[in-house]
């Protein structure tokens, strides 16, 4: 019985990153239909997938409705807004930050 509910936990985990990658395909699409010189589209554009992206977390956290999948979810979802917003400057001053 563990068996058939853990499988079916990897279902649902495969189905969830389908469906971000799928959301992160879309908004790829649509923030290179937009001109590269339109900059306030294009902040609106990754700030509407961040929202999306942190939309499909909560939701992805509800479904599986584990504690501690919803604190992985949202550090997963903060983590994926941060990266979309940092430069190519930023993360190399941040690369020799570490060094």
């Amino acid at each position: 019985n563990s068996g058939d509910e853990e499988e079916s936990r990897e279902d649902v985990l495969k189905k969830h990153l389908q469906e971000e990658e799928q959301l992160r395909a879309e908004a790829k699409a649509k923030k290179k239909a937009i001109d590269k010189s339109d900059k306030p589209a294009r902040r609106a554009c990754e700030a509407e997938f961040a929202e999306a992206l942190e939309q499909l977390a909560a939701r992805h956290a509800k479904e599986l409705g584990g504690v501690e999948d919803a604190a992985g979810a949202e550090a997963m979802a903060a983590l994926a807004v941060s990266e979309a917003k940092q430069g190519k400057s930023a993360k190399r001053r941040q690369k020799r930050g570490q060094e």
